[in-house]
């Protein structure tokens, strides 16, 4: 249905605003955005931030306004040490949460990736 592309890769979402998210999916019907020697050029369907000690507001602020603001239509924020997943979609303009997992036993799913899911027990 699409690529998958890991950190470190650029991806230039304006001539100005240039970010490199930990994980990415670009859908086969939006492949044209990928460079091979520049790296993505526009929004990628879904980004995903793994959350650090040091990135805990560039990831949950920063970088949200930033992707919130582009085309990406959902995101996903790890945060490893309060062992949670938050996927927020894209809902008139804005990201709302679509999906978590917080707890064994849950399950979560991709609104841009029909049919994929995740179990807590998965990611952590």
């Amino acid at each position: 249905i699409g690529e998958v592309f890991s950190y470190p890769i650029d991806v230039f979402l304006s001539e100005t605003t240039v970010v490199q998210p930990d994980v990415l999916f670009i859908s086969n019907e939006r492949n044209s955005i990928i460079d091979e020697k520049e790296g993505i050029i526009g929004a990628p369907d879904l980004v995903v931030e793994v959350i650090s000690r040091n990135s805990v507001i560039r990831d949950r602020v920063s970088k949200k306004n930033i992707y919130e603001k582009s085309d990406i239509l959902e995101y996903w924020i790890i945060d490893p040490q309060n062992a949670v997943v938050e996927i927020y979609a894209k809902e008139n303009g804005q990201f709302v949460l679509f999906s978590a997992l917080e707890d064994e036993g849950d399950v979560a799913k991709s609104k841009v990736m029909e049919g994929f899911t995740v179990s807590f027990e998965e990611v952590f």
